[in-house]
């Protein structure tokens, strides 16, 4: 019998906590929860996770800095940064530590639960989708190529993920404030899958 995913909730607020918890185990996932940022590093070092759902501003050791824990020791876990703090300086640091999904608070459950199924989905249909698992999965030659063959976004968005992508791919550092000032403060909107934020 298949293992359903394993997923890790991060969040402060426990009103937000159980909320999550509850709405994607609905779909049946494997939920564990953390009020912070160093009880999800401690979890995460013990147990197995598919996928973290992380917020931004918590206490103690916050998303930004729990998501560069994690990279630095080698975990490269999937993470969907969840926030309603989240601006352009937070999304660009959240990127050069490859967080690539992004979900804006308030969430409702039906978002949740398709971005954490975005998220586990290895054979994504939707172009967008498939830049994103490449993207997850650093392959950004490939994801370049999927961009640059569609009309699969706005021209402003093609040109953000397009510029964002070819730093990666080449080593750049990604600066806040070159982005900011070619595509404007809101660059969270252009990250965002749904556009909600």
């Amino acid at each position: 019998m298949k293992q359903s995913p394993r997923i890790l909730v991060v969040d402060d607020e426990p009103t937000l906590r159980l909320g999550f918890s509850l709405a994607l185990r609905t779909e049946q996932y494997d939920v564990s929860a953390a009020s912070n940022g160093r009880e999800a590093l401690d979890k995460i070092s013990k147990e197995d996770f598919d996928l973290t759902v992380l917020d931004l501003r918590m206490p103690e050791l916050d998303g930004l800095s729990t998501l560069n824990s994690l990279r630095q020791n080698g975990d490269d876990i999937p993470v969907i940064l969840c926030s309603a703090h989240i601006n352009a300086s937070t999304a660009v640091q959240a990127l050069e530590q490859h967080c690539f999904d992004f979900l804006c608070k308030p969430v409702r459950p039906s978002d949740l639960r398709d971005g954490v199924s975005r998220v586990l989905n290895t054979q994504p249909e939707k172009p967008f989708e498939q830049v994103l698992y490449q993207l997850r999965k650093g392959n950004y030659g490939v994801a370049l190529d999927i961009l640059e063959g569609s009309d699969i976004l706005s021209p402003n968005r093609l040109g953000f993920w397009t510029k964002i992508i070819a730093d990666l791919k080449n080593n750049r550092p990604l600066e806040a404030s070159r982005y900011v000032e070619e595509y404007g403060q809101d660059l969270v909107r252009l990250l965002t899958v749904e556009e909600n934020c």
